[in-house]
C-alpha cells in the first residue's frame, strides 16, 4: 500500500470561503498555543514545572495541531496524497522547467539538457 501524507492545498485552489475559515482557523490555533505556552513558561520562569507537567504541556501542543490537521483536512485546506502521486506531480513540473529552460538555451545556441526518468510511475 502506497503511503498517503496530508499537505496544504496551494492557496490558488482555495476559494475565498476557505481562505476567510482558515485565517480564522489559523488565528485561534495561534491563540490557543500563545495562551497554553504563556501560562507553562510562567510557571517555569517563576516556580518550576515538573517532568509531568512539562509532558502534559507538550502533549497538549501536539494535541492542538493534532485537531488543526483534521480540521484543515475536514474543511478541504490540506488534502491526502500519495507519495508517488506526488513524485509524478514533480515530474511534470521539472519536465515544464526544463522545456523552458532548452528553448533557452536553444536561443542561445547551447546544447540541450537531456534527463531520462520513466514517465509513468507503478
Amino acid at each position: 500500500m502506497v503511503e498517503q501524507i496530508q499537505r496544504r492545498k496551494p492557496y490558488r485552489l482555495l476559494t475565498p470561503q476557505q481562505l476567510a475559515l482558515k485565517e480564522q482557523r489559523d488565528k485561534e490555533y495561534e491563540e490557543a498555543v500563545q495562551t497554553l505556552s504563556h501560562l507553562f513558561y510562567q510557571k517555569k520562569r517563576t516556580v518550576g514545572v515538573t517532568a509531568e507537567e512539562e509532558n502534559t504541556y507538550r502533549q497538549g501542543k501536539r494535541q492542538l495541531w493534532k485537531d488543526y490537521c483534521a480540521w484543515a483536512l475536514a474543511n478541504g485546506i490540506d488534502e491526502e496524497i500519495s507519495l508517488i502521486e506526488i513524485c509524478a506531480n514533480d515530474l511534470e513540473s521539472l519536465k515544464r522547467e526544463l522545456d523552458e529552460l532548452n528553448e533557452t538555451r536553444t536561443k542561445a545556441g547551447l546544447d540541450l539538457i537531456k534527463i531520462q526518468v520513466p514517465l509513468v510511475m507503478e
